[in-house]
């Protein structure tokens, strides 16, 4: 099992640091954190999340901020999929519409990864017994999926146009996150 959870912390890796660069500029200037404690709570809810968290090291949870701290999310794995959900609108405003198309596919990779990972279950939803079950190929090539949606998002807002690869790995994501 440790094959694909780590693989699937690679992704979110990735996706956090490209979330990072998209956003950080806009939010680190706004004054008003997005994120609440509400949200954090999936964290500590979730038995795979809750092993991640184990596995990377803690932090003090604040049960009025969360995992929030003076420099943002202070968990570098294991986080909810709404902190890669949400984007701000006056981000995506920002963006042309092919980009605006890539950060919308970018902030649904961790959760359409997660998707029916077992049965029709999110992976988040899944108690400990329930996450022995899951079938690591499937995992593997959901996440080998969701690094190849990531690299199409990083070279549309990288400026490049989308290839044919690119829009068919951005619409993978896009009928993952409909269903």
């Amino acid at each position: 099992m440790a094959g694909w959870i780590d693989a699937y912390v690679a992704l979110e890796a990735e996706v956090q640091a490209t979330m990072r660069s998209l956003c950080s500029a806009h939010c680190t200037s706004c004054g008003r954190p997005c994120c609440r404690e509400v949200f954090c709570r999936e964290s500590l809810e979730s038995a795979f999340l809750a092993r991640i968290r184990r596995a990377e090291g803690g932090h003090a949870y604040g049960a009025r901020t969360g995992w929030l701290g003076p420099r943002g999310c202070r968990l570098e794995a294991g986080r909810p999929c709404v902190c890669y959900e949400f984007i701000c609108p006056r981000i995506l405003r920002r963006l042309s519409g092919g980009s605006q198309l890539a950060a919308n596919a970018l902030s649904e990779i961790v959760t359409s990864v997660g998707r029916s990972a077992l049965g029709s279950q999110h992976l988040l939803a899944l108690d400990g017994r329930q996450l022995r079950r899951v079938r690591a190929a499937r995992m593997l090539a959901r996440i080998e999926a969701g690094f190849a949606a990531l690299e199409a998002c990083r070279r549309v807002l990288g400026g490049a146009g989308p290839t044919g690869a690119d829009m068919a790995a951005l619409a993978r994501v896009d009928e993952d996150a409909s269903l």
